[in-house]
């Protein structure tokens, strides 16, 4: 697996090659091999039960929803093989199968794989390298093997960079890349043992302004070829937990304290550039405040500039804060807000 760290550099120097795409998996990206469903644990939807079933066999798959609702993976298991053993009507054999596939992906991911990127600093100043890891960390009480390649199926890992850059004009900048990892190498984990690999990715390569705000998340999804824990194999793929770093531009670090009282004072010293930074530097015991704060400011009489720098980067706070996605037009922030109730 020495490739991943590789290829993730390059997914951050190659970012703005293309056009952004959101589209899924094209023919060079990765397919999921006999482990994987596509669309990774628990995703998989069972077979509809079919009308002409038996309510005996209502009842018996409506103990086994229970377990699942309760997520007892075991009990589940235990249930499905019972009621197969009973020779169900095909029908009803098939939601049964589906049933377990799905019991196994979660049962897989919610008790013996832990799958997670973990990055150094969660907010760092432009220029500075985004670093981490992606983790794989085997939490039964067996050997995990992830083999490289099974009856030509390859492992690969895809990885998701979404970036965002919020321009205190009220442009805002995405992009969106995806980067297959073939992995060369097999995983094998004891019980309590972790796999890692390095994350480098550079800060300065995405986007035109070196002021704004930016907002790098990383997403990750393994398609296996198989997972064997012991002599069981699993179905499905392994999703990992997601990451997000902030980048700030240069000598941002005077910002951090007191962020709302902050905000104050780019609007009152007309600092547009400044507005956007504070805001996404609140913290989210404070965040109702400091929306309202942005609104209160858009209220003002802004008398013959109402559509001003300073006010449009208050819109563009207000994108960071909420989510919405908005334009950086002072009127339609002003409708969402009455809509809100506030």
């Amino acid at each position: 697996m020495r490739a991943f760290t590789t290829i993730l550099v390059i997914c951050a120097l190659t970012g703005c090659a293309s056009d952004p795409s959101d589209s899924g998996p094209g023919p060079g990206d990765p397919q999921p091999g006999p482990g994987g469903l596509g669309e990774g644990a628990g995703a998989e939807s069972p077979t509809p039960m079919p009308d002409a079933a038996s309510e005996q066999w209502l009842a018996r798959i409506e103990v086994v929803q229970g377990f699942i609702q309760a997520q007892d993976w075991d009990r589940a298991l235990s249930a499905i093989d019972e009621a197969v053993r009973d020779a169900p009507p095909t029908g009803v054999g098939a939601h049964l199968s589906a049933l377990r596939v799905q019991v196994k992906q979660n049962q897989l991911q919610s008790l013996y794989v832990e799958a997670l990127i973990v990055l150094d600093s969660e907010r760092v100043a432009l220029g500075t390298p985004i670093t981490g890891q992606i983790i794989l960390v085997n939490l039964s009480k067996k050997q995990l093997v992830i083999p490289a390649q099974v009856r030509g199926n390859q492992t690969t890992i895809q990885l998701n960079l979404s970036y965002r850059e919020f321009d205190n004009q009220g442009a805002l900048f995405t992009e969106r890349r995806q980067h297959p990892v073939r992995i060369g190498k097999d995983i094998v984990l004891e019980p309590g043992e972790r796999h890692s690999e390095a994350i480098v990715l550079d800060s300065l390569q995405f986007g035109p302004h070196r002021v704004n705000y930016r907002r790098y998340e990383l997403e990750a999804r393994m398609y296996p070829s198989q997972i064997l824990i012991g002599d069981e194999p699993f179905p499905g793929n392994l999703l990992f937990e997601p990451a997000r770093c902030e980048v700030f531009p240069r000598n941002f670090e005077h910002l951090i304290e007191r962020p709302l009282a902050r905000l104050d004072e780019a609007v009152r010293k007309n600092s547009p550039t400044h507005v956007p930074l504070a805001a996404a530097l609140v913290a989210l015991t404070d965040k109702e405040k400091a929306i309202g704060k942005l609104v209160s400011f858009l209220r003002q009489d802004w008398g013959k500039d109402p559509d001003g720098p300073t006010r449009v980067a208050c819109c563009v706070g207000l994108r960071i804060l909420t989510g919405e996605e908005l334009a950086a037009q002072p009127d339609l922030w002003l409708e969402w807000w009455e809509k809100r109730g506030r």
